[in-house]
């Protein structure tokens, strides 16, 4: 369900459309993965969750996913908030929309995706400090 959810999104929103990917095939990536979990029932192992988002961006946002030379992903129990991780949200980087969303994260499992070129030195939102 969620598959139709994100490609719905990506197409209202966005205009993105499915075969007109965003970053040309020809560019080299990276990504930035944030998963804000709440439910104690969600999969443990951060693959299970990471491929699907992956694997659903594909044609999309990016031609293959063999593009991406950086990937960082997070996968935060929010249960442990405070005992094991921090985090901080600079809402001067994003517009409203997203820091409403953003502020979901307390209260709902959210996911979040940043993709760029990798070439660029572009700073994350999300600033999470390990305890």
């Amino acid at each position: 369900m969620y598959q139709r959810k994100l490609r719905r999104h990506l197409e209202n929103e966005y205009g993105v459309k499915k075969g007109s990917p965003v970053f040309s095939k020809n560019l080299r990536l990276k990504i930035y993965f944030y998963y804000f979990c709440h439910e104690t029932h969600a999969a443990k192992d951060i693959h299970n969750i990471i491929e699907p988002f992956i694997d659903d961006l594909q044609d999309y946002l990016f031609d293959n996913d063999k593009q991406f030379v950086s990937f960082q992903a997070h996968r935060l129990d929010m249960s442990y908030q405070g005992k094991f991780f921090e985090y901080e949200i600079k809402m001067n980087e994003v517009d409203e929309k997203l820091a409403k969303e953003l502020l979901e994260v307390e209260s709902e499992t959210r996911c979040f995706i940043e993709i760029s070129e990798a070439s660029l030195n572009v700073d994350s939102v999300i600033k999470i400090t390990w305890l």
